[in-house]
């Protein structure tokens, strides 16, 4: 009797565990440019593999941005079905605010399959542009400086 108990909680359990794995795996694959900058756009790469040996069917993933980012195009990507231990690729073509500031910022992307849904969580990183100075030419009035002398320079 004893050893019928255990055996039956130990399914049970097994079937939580099941229940709470992920049917479909999702990776960032790249974003570019890298750095982003304020003003530009980049291009979010995705894939997405079926981990089971069935079809995933009505699969949707939405990204979720906010300021200083824009999606350009659909926010949402649908795929009536996905083959069972099939991979797929999909991406997203995003603006970045042109006062954006230099920093880490957060997009989201939500997925959803049958009843279930996930989501998680990418940091992207800006880079604000930086002015560079060049300087051609310099002239001083005397042309000779001594130490503790002041003088006139022209950049």
């Amino acid at each position: 009797m004893k050893k019928l108990v255990w055996l039956a909680c130990l399914v049970f359990i097994l079937t939580l565990v099941s229940v709470n794995a992920s049917d479909l795996y999702v990776n960032l694959i790249s974003y570019e440019p890298y750095p982003v900058t304020p003003g530009g756009y980049f291009t979010m790469e995705f894939k997405a593999k079926n981990l089971l040996s069935t079809n995933l069917n009505d699969v949707r993933f939405k990204l979720d941005v906010d300021d200083p980012f824009t999606v350009e195009g659909d926010e949402e990507i649908s795929y009536a079905s996905i083959e069972p231990n099939k991979e797929i690729l999909f991406s997203y073509r995003i603006r970045v605010d042109g006062d954006a500031s230099t920093g880490y910022e957060t997009i989201r992307l939500r997925y959803y399959y049958g009843t279930n849904s996930e989501k998680k969580d990418y940091d992207i990183y800006i880079q604000a542009i930086t002015p560079t100075l060049i300087i051609s030419d310099v002239k001083s009035m005397p042309e000779k400086i001594n130490p503790g002398e002041t003088s006139i320079v022209s950049l």
